[in-house]
C-alpha cells in the first residue's frame, strides 16, 4: 500500500479525485493482466462471501458498456446516434450525476453506439436510474447489461437505494422490487 504520492505512478495525486483515479487504473491494469482476479459476491445468513469464479471459456459478447467520459462535449457521440442525453449532461453540468454508462458494438472501432444508461443522487445515499435507452434494433440483452452494470456502479459509488420507473427483467434479478408510488426500488443491501 502506499504511504505518499511520490509512490504513485503516473499523474500527480493531488486530490481525492486522482487518488481514486490512479488506483482505479491501477486496478484495471491488474485485472486485465490477471494479477488480480474480480470476485463473486454471494449473501448467505447476512454475511457476504467474496470468491473466485472457477475460469470458463468466455464468448465475446457482441456489445460492450463502458464508462461515458465527463468533459465539456460529453455524451455528442451518443446524440448523433438518436439518443437523448439532455438528462445526462444536466447532471453532470450540476454536479448530481451518480453514473453514465454507454453500450457500443464491440468491435475494432468501437461503434456504433448503441445506447446508454444514466443515474443521479438525489440524496447523498440514494441514486435515481432515470435514463435507459437504446436505438432501435438493439438486442433486448443489451439493455440487461447495462442495468446489471448501472446498478453495480451505483452500489460501488456508495448508494443504499436506486428508484427507476423502469421494468425489464434484470431489475428483478438484482433484487429491485415494485414500488407503487414511484415504480421499482432496490435496497442494494439486499442485492444477490
Amino acid at each position: 500500500m502506499p504511504t505518499s504520492t511520490d509512490d504513485f505512478r503516473g499523474p500527480a495525486v493531488d486530490s481525492p479525485e486522482g487518488f481514486v483515479s490512479t488506483l482505479l487504473l491501477d486496478w484495471m491494469e491488474e485485472l486485465e493482466t490477471g494479477l488480480a482476479v474480480r470476485g463473486r459476491r454471494t449473501r448467505l445468513d447476512g454475511v457476504l462471501h467474496i470468491s473466485s469464479e472457477p475460469p470458463t471459456e468466455t464468448t465475446r459478447s457482441a456489445y460492450y458498456v463502458s464508462n461515458v467520459p465527463l468533459h465539456e462535449t460529453s455524451g455528442s457521440w451518443l446524440e448523433r446516434e438518436g439518443l437523448n442525453t439532455d438528462g445526462a449532461v444536466a447532471a453532470k453540468n450540476d454536479g448530481t450525476l451518480a453514473g453514465w454508462l454507454q453500450a457500443y458494438e464491440n468491435n475494432i472501432h468501437g461503434r456504433p453506439y448503441v445506447g446508454h444508461a444514466a443515474a443521479w443522487w438525489t440524496t447523498p445515499s440514494i441514486a435515481n436510474f432515470d435514463v435507459l435507452q437504446t436505438v432501435a434494433g438493439t438486442p433486448d440483452s443489451v439493455s440487461g447489461q447495462l442495468i446489471r452494470q448501472m446498478t453495480h456502479t451505483l452500489a460501488n459509488a456508495g448508494a443504499h437505494e436506486v428508484h427507476t420507473r423502469f421494468t425489464h427483467s434484470a431489475f428483478a434479478e438484482l433484487g429491485y422490487v415494485s414500488d407503487a408510488s414511484s415504480g421499482l426500488w432496490l435496497d442494494v443491501t439486499t442485492m444477490p
